[in-house]
């Protein structure tokens, strides 16, 4: 299949830009050619140890209006280990937060040298920062609150809208991102793939009882990154994420660099649980 300007999924679906990955793991951007609709395709290789029944019962595709699930070969081919698309349709008048923020590349993760968010601007960084985490933040407590389970977030999950003096704020968050971001468990790969190094180490490590400061973790490094451009840990693992205490100073005002801070230990017994945080984040920008 050509990469761009490609059908998919019977002709209902079209290609219009590649956002992240290459080879086998590609997120693309698309559009409902029968709706118009702006959608966000995952576009995989299967194992051959899996079946396209058993895939499609993994990634949910029995729910309408969730996720759609699309052959994304030639119509001849039979062959289970061709490429198949999970697709999720954008909320109405959204962006993709990483399209918005831009992305660090891939060759780049692992460079002695920090690399700043291709968007960074000193000047309105740090005020979008707070909102998107305040906006984040409110929707991760309201699917906690409603007893979601939820364990990490990053930017590839979010959707985002702009507001008219320019403000970015979270509207919603992909309503099954271990599949669209880092289905792992259906292929036979063992790293997230599009993912940005924001899992807390107690999730990585698979340990029992996560709660909610580990959403604390991944949406203080979240912030830091956006209010500074650079990721606020000295090392970057992709496989894991941030496991030492190895923080950089962050250039910011002291009391959101303690918050944020305090949110970023390794031991997640020394963060702050998710309400008390938000608190602090919603009284810091109030002011």
């Amino acid at each position: 299949m050509t990469a761009l300007d490609a059908t998919f999924g019977g002709g209902r679906y079209r290609f219009e830009k590649l956002l992240q990955g290459k080879g086998l793991r590609q997120l693309y951007r698309g559009r409902d050619t029968s709706s118009g609709a702006t959608v966000m395709v995952s576009y995989d290789k299967l194992p051959k140890h899996t079946t396209i029944e058993k895939f499609a019962e993994m990634t949910g595709a029995r729910a309408p209006g969730v996720l759609d699930l699309v052959f994304a070969g030639p119509p001849d081919d039979k062959d289970i280990t061709s490429r198949w698309g999970v697709v999720e349709q954008a909320p109405p008048d959204t962006e993709w937060l990483p399209a918005v923020l831009g992305q660090h590349d891939e060759e780049s993760a692992n460079e002695p040298v920090p690399q700043l968010l291709p968007s960074f601007d000193p000047k309105t960084a740090p005020p979008n920062a707070i909102r998107l985490g305040r906006t984040a933040g409110r929707i991760l407590a309201e699917n906690t609150a409603n007893g979601t389970l939820l364990t990490h977030v990053r930017p590839e999950t979010m959707w985002i809208a702009r507001g008219g003096d320019g403000a970015l704020e979270v509207r919603a968050l992909s309503q099954r991102s271990e599949l669209m971001f880092a289905a792992s468990w259906v292929t036979s790969w063992v790293w997230p793939v599009f993912d940005r190094f924001y899992y807390p180490p107690e999730v990585a490590w698979k340990k029992p009882d996560v709660d909610d400061r580990a959403l604390v973790f991944s949406l203080s490094i979240m912030i830091a990154e956006w209010a500074t451009g650079l990721y606020p840990f000295a090392k970057k693992d992709y496989s894991t994420g941030p496991t030492e205490d190895n923080q950089v100073p962050l250039a910011l005002p002291k009391r959101l660099a303690d918050l944020l801070g305090s949110g970023m230990w390794i031991d997640p017994d020394r963060r702050p649980m998710l309400k008390p945080f938000l608190a602090e984040l919603e009284a810091f920008d109030a002011q």
